[in-house]
């Protein structure tokens, strides 16, 4: 199979060689409107002959963002390496790069390079960053925490895993108790975005404030972590994709980081270069 295609679509051809009766066997192929290659003169139609059928669709990136189980939910291998804010996984000899919130790298300070380790998955890719993010949890608890979490207005996927810096236990209880100071220490968090999250999930969280984790929360004031080289470089490779040049991409990005630099999101720092645009536009 190849997939190419532009940021609205993609192109997808499809080759499939089977052996049987020929057309009973190509019709699951031919759906969804696929073009099946003409048989070639000469060919065989015995029943042992080999059958080939090709196809090719354009389709919008919105058919692969339907609402499906995700690719992957769970890993289960050994701890190839461990990264400042993420691990690697070996299973059956392939590493998977996960991303972890910090307290759940804070149970991973003990584990050793080379030991089993499970962790469950939330998997994320949209049709803006194609590049698939794996954020990893302890257990599906923090997990289903997560998936509330970012159900919260201008918190997505990225931002929160670096938000979390406290245990859920702790987070959960500071929502229903609206307290609204101590959720103001996690990274990127303001006192605008902590009310939303008291709005939008207090009286959702009873059973993650039961949870028996390590309970942890920040003694002092934390500051902002600001994007990371990634989110910088991911941003570049959208805007090349969108046909801007490499000299024109970085420019608008740090153009971008200067005026506001506590952008820590990939999403949030192409919405900051499209508010410039317009504003570039609308002063002219």
């Amino acid at each position: 199979m190849r997939v190419s295609g532009d940021r609205a679509h993609v192109d997808i051809d499809v080759v499939v060689t089977q052996q049987g009766k020929g057309a009973e066997e190509d019709h699951n192929v031919n759906q969804l409107g696929e073009s099946r290659q003409n048989q070639q003169p000469g060919q065989s139609t015995g029943n042992s002959r080999m059958t080939k059928a090709a196809s090719h669709m354009r389709v919008p990136l919105s058919w692969l963002d339907r609402e499906e189980p995700p690719l992957i939910s769970y890993l289960h291998g050994t701890l190839k390496r461990k990264l400042l804010d993420r691990v690697v996984v070996d299973v059956a000899g392939v590493g998977y790069e996960v991303f972890l919130p910090e307290f759940v790298m804070r149970t991973m300070e003990d584990l050793p390079e080379g030991e089993p380790i499970e962790l469950d998955i939330y998997y994320h890719v949209t049709d803006r960053q194609l590049k698939p993010i794996l954020i990893g949890f302890n257990n599906s608890h923090e997990r289903r925490f997560f998936e509330k979490f970012i159900s919260v207005e201008d918190i997505g996927p990225q931002k929160a895993a670096r938000a979390l810096n406290m245990s859920v236990s702790t987070i959960a209880r500071a929502i229903e108790h609206e307290d609204v100071a101590l959720l103001r220490k996690m990274p990127g968090i303001g006192d605008r975005t902590a009310k939303k999250m008291v709005a939008t999930l207090r009286g959702k969280l009873a059973e993650e404030a039961l949870l028996r984790d390590d309970g942890y929360a920040p003694l002092g004031p934390v500051h902002p972590s600001g994007p990371s080289s990634e989110v910088r470089a991911d941003s570049i490779d959208i805007l090349i994709s969108l046909k801007h040049s490499r000299a024109d991409a970085a420019s608008k990005v740090d153009a971008a980081l200067k005026r506001k630099p506590e952008v820590e999101t990939v999403d949030d720092l192409i919405l900051e270069i499209y508010r410039g645009e317009q504003a570039g536009v609308n002063g002219r």
